[in-house]
């Protein structure tokens, strides 16, 4: 069962939904004058049992925490409660870069838009000398900070860790839609 406004998610209240995704929904929530976004996976069989769900939800919670970059949301909390697992992320405010493109804001190459472009470099960077992999970056999974511009990357909920290649990484196999 999906939270609705007003509805407590461990210490957190959540105060509106922020979107959805292929396999989850974000929702905004609040604790102690604090803001984050809280990611929920969908259950995928109408009794709201998904096996790969927690798995898949712990395996982005503990990529995020290894991350320590200021264009790479923060991990703040990995909790569950009522049958439901979450994690509390940074909030970060502000529009997608696919929305700054398509609004006009960005447009062709300039001294902001290769700032921004080798902002994002130096992330991926981090990133993968941290061995994970994203998998996901598009103009959509980048937000640009409402309170300097600056990219931050967002959704690694496909995202893989070196580490745990062929670990009974259950999340994706080849030849499975």
């Amino acid at each position: 069962m999906l939270p609705g406004t007003g509805d407590r998610l461990g210490e957190w209240k959540v105060e509106g939904p922020l979107g959805d995704g292929g396999q989850a929904n974000v929702y905004l929530g609040a604790r102690r004058g604090r803001r984050a976004a809280i990611k929920i996976f969908r259950p995928v069989d109408p009794q709201g049992v998904d096996p790969f769900g927690a798995d898949r939800l712990d395996a982005e919670f503990r990529a995020l925490e290894t991350l320590d970059h200021p264009c790479v949301v923060r991990a703040i909390e990995l909790g569950a409660d009522h049958q439901r697992r979450w994690f509390a992320m940074e909030y970060v405010e502000g529009p997608t870069l696919q929305e700054a493109v398509e609004s006009g804001r960005i447009r062709g190459v300039t001294s902001d838009t290769l700032a921004l472009f080798l902002s994002l470099a130096d992330a991926l960077q981090h990133v993968h000398h941290h061995g994970v992999f994203h998998r996901d970056l598009k103009p959509q999974n980048i937000i640009l900070r409402a309170s300097d511009h600056s990219p931050v990357i967002v959704d690694f909920g496909v995202s893989l860790r070196w580490d745990l290649l062929g670990k009974n990484d259950r999340r994706t196999r080849q030849g499975v839609l």
